[in-house]
Protein backbone atom coordinates (compact mmCIF):
# COMPACT_ATOMS: atom_id res chain seq x y z
CA UNK A 1 0.00 0.00 0.00
CA UNK A 2 0.84 3.60 -0.30
CA UNK A 3 0.47 6.33 2.24
CA UNK A 4 1.14 9.99 2.12
CA UNK A 5 1.73 12.73 4.63
CA UNK A 6 0.89 16.33 3.93
CA UNK A 7 3.20 18.80 5.61
CA UNK A 8 2.43 22.49 5.67
CA UNK A 9 3.65 25.55 7.41
CA UNK A 10 1.57 26.76 10.30
CA UNK A 11 0.96 30.47 10.47
CA UNK A 12 2.72 32.44 13.20
CA UNK A 13 0.60 33.37 16.21
CA UNK A 14 -1.42 36.55 15.77
CA UNK A 15 -0.88 39.26 18.38
CA UNK A 16 -0.68 43.01 18.72
CA UNK A 17 2.05 45.10 20.32
CA UNK A 18 2.52 48.72 21.32
CA UNK A 19 4.82 49.76 18.46
CA UNK A 20 5.98 53.09 19.87
CA UNK A 21 5.92 54.75 23.28
CA UNK A 22 7.32 58.00 24.65
CA UNK A 23 8.93 58.78 27.98
CA UNK A 24 11.18 61.42 29.51
CA UNK A 25 14.23 59.83 31.12
CA UNK A 26 15.22 63.13 32.76
CA UNK A 27 11.94 63.20 34.70
CA UNK A 28 12.15 59.52 35.64
CA UNK A 29 9.44 58.81 33.10
CA UNK A 30 8.04 55.39 32.42
CA UNK A 31 6.30 53.80 29.48
CA UNK A 32 4.19 50.66 29.29
CA UNK A 33 4.57 48.22 26.43
CA UNK A 34 1.61 45.89 25.91
CA UNK A 35 1.44 42.66 23.90
CA UNK A 36 -2.05 41.22 23.39
CA UNK A 37 -3.31 38.00 21.87
CA UNK A 38 -5.10 34.76 22.60
CA UNK A 39 -5.07 33.67 26.26
CA UNK A 40 -3.00 30.59 25.37
CA UNK A 41 -0.05 32.58 23.98
CA UNK A 42 3.22 32.75 25.90
CA UNK A 43 5.23 35.97 25.89
CA UNK A 44 9.00 36.28 26.33
CA UNK A 45 10.48 39.76 26.29
CA UNK A 46 13.99 39.74 24.89
CA UNK A 47 17.23 41.37 26.03
CA UNK A 48 17.64 43.58 27.95
CA UNK A 49 14.36 42.41 29.52
CA UNK A 50 13.48 38.80 30.29
CA UNK A 51 9.89 39.24 31.51
CA UNK A 52 7.23 36.69 30.61
CA UNK A 53 4.25 38.98 31.13
CA UNK A 54 2.03 40.67 28.53
CA UNK A 55 2.84 44.13 29.88
CA UNK A 56 6.19 45.59 30.86
CA UNK A 57 7.03 49.02 32.26
CA UNK A 58 10.30 50.50 31.00
CA UNK A 59 12.32 53.46 32.21
CA UNK A 60 14.81 53.77 29.34
CA UNK A 61 14.51 54.63 25.68
CA UNK A 62 15.42 51.92 23.19
CA UNK A 63 14.11 48.93 21.29
CA UNK A 64 12.32 46.16 23.18
CA UNK A 65 11.66 42.83 21.50
CA UNK A 66 9.13 40.17 22.35
CA UNK A 67 8.79 36.55 21.20
CA UNK A 68 5.30 35.05 21.21
CA UNK A 69 4.73 31.29 21.19
CA UNK A 70 1.45 29.47 20.63
CA UNK A 71 0.43 26.04 21.95
CA UNK A 72 1.82 24.30 18.85
CA UNK A 73 5.23 25.89 19.41
CA UNK A 74 4.95 28.36 16.51
CA UNK A 75 6.63 31.68 17.22
CA UNK A 76 6.49 35.28 16.07
CA UNK A 77 8.76 38.17 17.00
CA UNK A 78 8.11 41.91 17.09
CA UNK A 79 9.71 44.96 18.61
CA UNK A 80 8.57 48.21 20.18
CA UNK A 81 10.48 51.47 20.17
CA UNK A 82 10.56 53.70 23.23
CA UNK A 83 11.58 57.30 22.53
CA UNK A 84 13.10 59.76 25.01
CA UNK A 85 11.19 62.96 24.25
CA UNK A 86 11.36 65.49 27.04
CA UNK A 87 9.50 68.76 26.81
CA UNK A 88 11.74 71.84 27.19
CA UNK A 89 11.73 73.33 30.65
CA UNK A 90 10.62 76.93 30.99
Amino acid sequence: GRSSIRVGDRPPPAFSLTREAILCEGDQGRAQLVANGAPTLRFQWLSPRTDTTRIITVERAGAYGVRVTDVQGCTANASALVLNLCEPRV
